[in-house]
């Protein structure tokens, strides 16, 4: 058996002025790359209205009107930001719930852009149960 040697830490880790970060998993997520072309794209989770499945890509449409199209299937991103405020109305749509404007007689989603977001037969009494009562 090894017996430990407790030694001093350095003045450096002691240093009030260096900031202490919580540990990964405690930490708030607030932005996030998306590989785009050549580039990688940093975006900030606040700003992204919604996101649209097509296919094997994803639309990442925000708050100004643009979109960004990633190369990573939408469950990539669900795994990310279903924890931030997003909610997956319909397999191809997953939508920030700070962007909605209203909610129709024919139970689809209008987002602050004007855009109408069907939501799942399967999903509709959950959404309702959950956010609208």
């Amino acid at each position: 058996m090894t017996d430990l040697k407790i030694k001093p830490v350095p003045q450096i880790l002691t240093n009030p002025l260096i900031p202490t970060y919580p540990p990964i998993g405690r930490r708030q997520l607030t932005r996030f790359i998306i590989p785009i072309h050549y580039r990688n794209e940093i975006l900030n989770i606040q700003d992204v209205s919604h996101l649209e499945g097509c296919e094997k890509y994803t639309y990442i449409h925000l708050k100004n009107g643009r979109h960004v199209l990633s190369s990573y299937h939408i469950g990539k991103f669900k795994s990310i930001l279903l924890s931030h405020g997003f909610y997956v109305t319909h397999k191809s749509f997953l939508i920030n719930l700070d962007f909605i404007q209203s909610v129709t007689t024919n139970h689809e989603i209008i987002m602050k852009n004007g855009l109408k977001v069907p939501i799942a037969r399967r999903r509709k009494t959950e959404f309702f149960n959950q956010f609208i009562n």
